[in-house]
């Protein structure tokens, strides 16, 4: 087919149209990662095709390289994916803020999660890290009143998660499952029990993960017609900065949360419409930022121009602020001890 006819011509218009609709990803390490299907969900109605070339001996022009570690791309791979048009980068898993991200500069675009204040920019489009499990609506939702547990919890103990069980055990009924402690051995639960349990509670907390206060939990909260609780820091309220105006509760302090539950369901028509809220928020919410990452990649085709940091390349001093302002004293003295007990294997 004559690619070079006219851009009124029919045949050439639909060949670009279904062009646009097959998205190919790349990954140079191994593909296991939770974020690539999140990924497929926000591009609905393409064909996605998953490539993984450990040997790094390929670059595919308008594909979207998926990594996780942007240090393991290596020097040559990086200069042939600056010289190959329309190449995307979904940067995953960078809890810590600690990747360099000077491999930035050879890509159109740049997706990826855990919010960074210093990224704000065109060129880069930041989203939800997106649920690690879903049910692909073989679950129906509850309304709260039908639901067994007020809460639940499933996971281990680190960072804030200790002080949250410890402070919400007095609302029951509930449903916690704890896993990965010294003197729990409790094995994880099974995909489909994890997501039956969460559509059959009203309210999940969703603690901190390891060391960042956005994690998979509150993604599958949301998919599963629940009521998530969020943490904010006194210096940084994440998921407003994250999802702009939304309507999850959040807390300070975990002791806060009892009090919230409470008042909740102390009003029975006040919990149904903070539900149904939340629902079509998240709906609403998962609708624009699919409609981001498709331009995204729209505009990406055929692109020469690569990403230029007008200000500089965030350092990993930028990103160890980040990372501080997610954590409270609390969260700094669990990561201390647990940094203790692994220096000294105790």
């Amino acid at each position: 087919m004559d690619l070079k006819l006219n851009a009124a011509n029919p045949a050439r218009a639909q060949f670009l149209k279904r062009q646009a609709m097959q998205v190919t990803l790349v990954s140079y390490q191994k593909v296991d990662f939770p974020e690539v299907a999140w990924l497929k969900r926000l591009l609905p109605g393409y064909s996605v095709e998953l490539i993984e070339d450990a040997d790094q001996s390929q670059v595919i022009p308008n594909s979207i390289v998926v990594c996780k570690r942007l240090a393991r791309l290596s020097p040559a791979l990086l200069r042939s994916i600056a010289a190959t048009p329309g190449m995307i980068l979904f940067h995953i898993s960078d809890e810590w803020y600690l990747d360099r991200l000077a491999p930035y500069r050879c890509f159109v675009h740049v997706l990826r999660n855990y919010h960074h204040s210093a990224l704000r920019q065109n060129g880069i489009t930041q989203i939800p890290v997106g649920p690690s499990r879903s049910h692909n609506g073989k679950l129906g939702i509850k309304p709260s009143g039908e639901r067994c547990y007020r809460w639940c919890f499933a996971g281990n103990l680190a960072s804030t998660r200790r002080s949250m069980v410890r402070h919400l055990e007095v609302i029951k009924p509930n449903f916690t499952h704890v896993t990965g402690t010294r003197n729990q051995s409790a094995a994880w639960l099974g995909p489909d029990e994890y997501l039956s349990i969460l559509s059959d509670s009203m309210f999940v907390p969703c603690p901190m993960g390891n060391v960042n206060l956005e994690s998979f939990r509150l993604y599958e909260a949301l998919d599963c017609g629940a009521i998530p609780i969020v943490e904010k820091r006194p210096f940084l309220d994440y998921f407003s900065q994250l999802f702009g105006p939304h309507p999850l509760p959040s807390v300070l302090n975990w002791k806060e949360a009892p009090a919230l539950i409470r008042s909740l369901c102390a009003d029975p028509m006040r919990l149904q419409n903070k539900q149904t809220e939340i629902r079509e928020w998240w709906q609403q919410f998962e609708a624009r930022v699919s409609l981001q990452v498709t331009s995204a990649v729209n505009s990406a085709v055929g692109g020469e121009t690569r990403l230029d940091f007008p200000r500089g390349v965030p350092s990993r001093t930028h990103g160890f602020g980040e990372l501080l302002r997610h954590h409270n004293s609390e969260a700094l003295l669990a990561r201390s001890k647990l940094t203790i007990r692994r220096l000294y294997g105790c």
